[in-house]
């Protein structure tokens, strides 16, 4: 689990690690409601796949500082090594970069 806290301020981004199969993060805002911005960013190569979500390679997934919420989370699981996160599930409004 990662927790984000921080002062407001510029976002908070997370850079996921290689995956591999059957590691998982929960990544949750445990800031107070529009203070801190969440961008998850992949390794570069990997996709999020998923029924509540796609994100194609070098994209990130964005939980903006305007509509975050405190417990807005992202629970991702690596399904296929190296290249593929599943999200298992999601709290608040997360975007993919276009």
């Amino acid at each position: 689990t990662i927790m984000v806290t921080k002062d407001a301020g510029t976002d908070t981004t997370i850079t996921l690690p290689v995956g591999v199969v059957g590691m998982d993060f929960l990544i949750v805002n445990g800031d107070a409601d529009g203070a801190n911005g969440m961008i998850i960013d992949l390794n570069g190569s990997e996709i999020v796949a998923g029924a509540q979500g796609a994100v194609a390679a070098t994209k990130t997934i964005v939980n903006t500082k305007a509509t975050s919420k405190r417990g807005d989370f992202m629970h991702l699981v690596c399904n296929v090594a190296a290249t593929s996160w599943r999200v298992v599930a999601m709290r608040g409004v997360w975007l993919a970069t276009t």
